[in-house]
């Protein structure tokens, strides 16, 4: 754009070097590091911070050959606009980066990324850019004005003209949905107060139906937690509306609120339910309505919240009734899951091994997950599952042969070694004591009982023999075997991993 002259390329250096000349940094990280490094001057010529994602300025550096930045400020008229509209009208309509206060409050003053020399006409960019943000401010301020001399409650009536899907009703239908849910979850969230359930849910969706969304749609949820606050409704249901859309992305936050929870896990509970109720589930790279996200976005609130949430009775509870859907969607959240934990670092076999075992509470699942790591990366836990997969060998092997071992109470009369009655005892205290750990979710305790067997267990292989001549013998001795296998499978499908 600045250089529109043409030149000649003798190596690929020069078509480098020769486009530096001509105003053009080719290098997508070097013109992103000199954007970055003028917008943090800017910044603090001003003594101000930056409000800038990573989406915004690979954007504004995918806009741009020769990044100059520019400093312009905003009407103060219309800095009485809530910073929420302000910042949106800056960012997602104008690509401007807003400047934040000390106390991250936002400032008078924007950057504008443009592809001009600083010079003589400089003036004129920057008030060209001021005037065109102060119209749309101005249209912002009017759909304020007029959306506000209305109660927020009085759009809710409108829900039912306005359709969610058409083979899935009215958002007016998908509200009820919601709220069913939401009285379901909150039995398992501290959130007691019914009556602030249903009317978070009443208003969750009325400013889909304002004219400040239908202009700013990415403000849906934040703009009904802003015409609550101004109707005066009860703080914990104004920052459930603000918050329940969240999160939107895999950075974005969780809902802070107890209710904001509740009203969150609700609402993208109900999307999986509705849409895979009428077969639109995500395939391939295809996935129009964001199920994906909405999973992730349970799954995230749910691990961060530390929330125990038996999924599929909640399922079950919703106004689909259907058992065959809610086992659907609990393996699509399980699915994404894994995706999740193996982005997140988890060892493969860990996670397979912990799917091993029937799980519909997913804060439990990730504590078993957590527990199996620590343990096997100690030496106790490492022994442990190679005696695991010893026995396994060994049971396999018997069981290809024929022998019967569905029956696994063993006869103490039986036992004839002291390493086996060692390993019995050790076993049978071990079986109550962990039962009991696992009933209160202790899995890291379990983990521990469990570490107890390995001594006796390596005393057993290394003095007992398995396959004796004695047929009762040997079948107490599967037996025995087989109980251990089947205890330390309590928490995980041991025979996943690897040695």
């Amino acid at each position: 754009f600045l250089n529109p002259k043409s030149f000649v390329v003798k190596d690929s250096e020069g078509y480098i070097s020769k486009l530096y000349q001509s105003k053009v940094i080719i290098d997508q990280e070097k013109r992103k590091k000199t954007l970055e490094d003028q917008l943090k001057k800017k910044a603090t010529e001003k003594k101000l911070s930056l409000a800038l994602d990573d989406s915004l300025l690979e954007e504004l550096n995918g806009l741009v050959e020769w990044p100059v930045v520019f400093t312009g400020s905003i009407n103060p008229s219309h800095m009485k606009l809530p910073e929420e509209i302000i910042i949106s009208v800056l960012q997602k309509q104008q690509k401007y980066i807003p400047l934040l206060k000390k106390d991250k409050k936002i400032s008078q003053y924007f950057l504008i990324v443009c592809d001009r020399e600083e010079g003589e006409y400089s003036n004129e960019i920057v008030s060209g850019n001021e005037r065109v943000l102060s119209a749309r401010l101005e249209d912002a301020s009017f759909f304020w004005k007029q959306d506000v001399s209305t109660p927020l409650e009085d759009f809710v009536p409108e829900l039912k003209k306005r359709t969610f899907h058409s083979k899935l009703g009215s958002m007016e239908e998908k509200r009820e949905r919601m709220t069913r849910l939401a009285l379901a979850i909150s039995d398992y969230i501290s959130e007691k107060d019914v009556e602030k359930v249903k009317r978070a849910c009443f208003l969750a969706k009325a400013d889909l139906n304002s004219q400040m969304v239908n202009q700013f749609p990415e403000l849906q949820g934040i703009i009904g937690g802003l015409y609550s606050e101004f109707d005066k409704e009860d703080p914990s249901v104004v920052a459930a509306i603000a918050e329940h859309y969240s999160p939107i992305g895999p950075k974005d936050q969780i809902p802070s609120s107890s209710l904001g929870t509740i009203i969150s896990l609700a609402d993208k509970i109900d999307n999986l339910l509705a849409l895979f109720s009428i077969g639109e589930k995500p395939t391939g790279s295809k996935d129009p309505f964001a199920l994906r996200r909405s999973a992730l976005g349970i799954i995230r609130i749910i691990l961060k919240k530390k929330i125990k949430l038996p999924l599929l009775k909640i399922l079950k509870q919703s106004n689909f009734n259907s058992e065959k859907l809610a086992v659907e969607i609990l393996d699509f959240l399980k699915e994404r899951l894994k995706v999740f934990l193996r982005e997140s670092g988890f060892r493969h076999d860990f996670v397979d091994a912990v799917y091993g075992v029937k799980e519909d509470d997913l804060t439990r699942l990730m504590q078993r997950m957590n527990a199996i790591k620590a343990f096997i990366q100690t030496k106790e836990g490492a022994d442990l599952l190679a005696a695991f997969h010893r026995a396994s060998s060994i049971l396999s092997s018997d069981q290809k042969n024929g022998e019967e071992l569905s029956d696994i109470v063993i006869d103490s009369s039986l036992l004839v070694e002291k390493e086996e009655k060692q390993l019995f005892r050790t076993l049978s205290e071990t079986i109550e004591l962990s039962r009991e750990k696992l009933r209160s979710n202790d899995y890291e305790a379990t983990m521990a009982l469990f570490s107890k067997l390995r001594q006796p267990l390596d005393n057993f292989f290394d003095n007992v023999m398995v396959n004796c001549e004695d047929q009762k013998v040997k079948l107490n001795r599967l037996r025995l075997l087989s109980s251990f296998c089947t205890t330390v499978s309590l928490i995980a499908d041991f025979s996943k991993i690897r040695v």
